[in-house]
């Protein structure tokens, strides 16, 4: 039986070539992004008291340093992902 997205000489799915293709300019993306991007900072409401009607809160500066080393295995992974990803084996 043939599928459709399916190369019938090699039996490759050739929607998992896309998606391959797809997810590896992805990870560059977000690759070169953190190499862009030092730090993602955010605001998080933290809520203090709660005492039924009377509710005190605060909001919460958070910081997460984004690692330059995340930003190389990005690229890389993405790289092999768009090289060898659409590769068949013989």
């Amino acid at each position: 039986m043939v599928y459709a997205g399916t190369d019938t000489s090699s039996g490759y799915n050739l929607e998992d070539q896309t998606m391959k293709k797809t997810l590896g300019i992805i990870l560059i993306i977000a690759g070169v992004a953190a190499f862009l991007i030092d730090t993602i900072s955010f605001s998080q409401e933290e809520t203090i008291i709660d005492a039924g009607p009377i509710e005190v809160t605060r909001d919460k500066e958070e910081t997460f340093t984004v690692p330059k080393v995340a930003g190389i295995i990005a690229v890389g992974a993405g790289v092999v992902l768009l090289v060898w990803g659409g590769k068949t084996g013989s």
